[in-house]
């Protein structure tokens, strides 16, 4: 049994097509939280469900994996040679359309892990972490922090198109087509929903008297883990919104 709740405001700006411009802004301020939806390949979602307490379930009450706090997006249409008179304007210059997406967002809810376990540790409690479901306590979420108190990187990408249309009959035009996406090739991070990475490991089990370097499972002493929410080879890039791509097609239209 799972209960989610969300709440949310949603504007909206338009400007339809006159002289030439046309654009359409939403944001998005909201916040879901449940308690029932645990991150990573130990959660609700994409694996099997972890709860500290099966008699306390409101222990597991926190943000979303989801929740995402602000989300604006906005595109706009430009036509700024529509009206040329001159005719070698219009032979020139007729027919160019600029268009852009911007996207714009705020981090989501990233869950702190615990890496290692205690010699003859015990699954849970303030020196082990949570079962995978399939072997030791060697990994899962810190018990003694809350879930998914952490939020992770935001999202910045635009992307743009030139079209350069030309008519050739009354219903058939042909259009050229350039398009950038992610134009400003802006490394955007995911760090949610996924603990395959020492991204999420928030604290690891460290030797006697806990040194930073220490990270053999062999005594019941947590340390920081300096890799914490730190960008590395090893870290998720965002699927959606990769690295900067260019494209160039034609279109018949008719």
């Amino acid at each position: 049994m799972v209960n989610a709740w969300y709440n949310g405001l949603l504007v909206t700006l338009r400007r339809p097509l006159g002289h030439g411009v046309e654009f359409v802004a939403n944001y998005t301020f909201a916040k879901s939280i449940d308690d029932g939806a645990v991150q990573g390949n130990v959660g609700t979602f994409s694996g099997t469900d972890v709860i500290l307490n099966p008699a306390n379930i409101k222990q597991e009450n926190g943000l979303s994996e989801l929740d995402q706090r602000h989300r604006f997006t906005g595109s706009v249409v430009w036509d700024p040679f529509r009206n040329l008179r001159s005719n070698l304007g219009r032979w020139l210059l007729k027919g160019f359309i600029f268009s852009s997406i911007v996207t714009e967002t705020s981090g989501q809810p990233v869950q702190a892990n615990i890496s290692g376990f205690p010699s003859n540790g015990v699954d849970g409690g303030v020196t082990g972490g949570e079962i995978n479901n399939s072997a030791a306590p060697a990994a899962g979420r810190a018990s003694q922090i809350g879930r998914n108190v952490f939020t992770g990187p935001a999202l910045h990408n635009v992307d743009f198109r030139v079209l350069r249309e030309f008519p050739i009959r009354e219903r058939i035009r042909l259009q050229f087509l350039g398009e950038a996406f992610n134009i400003f090739n802006q490394t955007n991070l995911n760090l949610s929903g996924n603990t395959a990475t020492t991204a999420y490991n928030y604290v690891a089990v460290g030797a006697k008297g806990c040194p930073a370097s220490a990270y053999a499972a062999t005594n019941s002493c947590l340390i920081p883990s300096p890799t914490f929410m730190a960008p590395s080879s090893g870290t998720s890039t965002n699927t959606v919104y990769g690295p900067r791509q260019l494209q160039f097609s034609a279109k018949l239209v008719f």
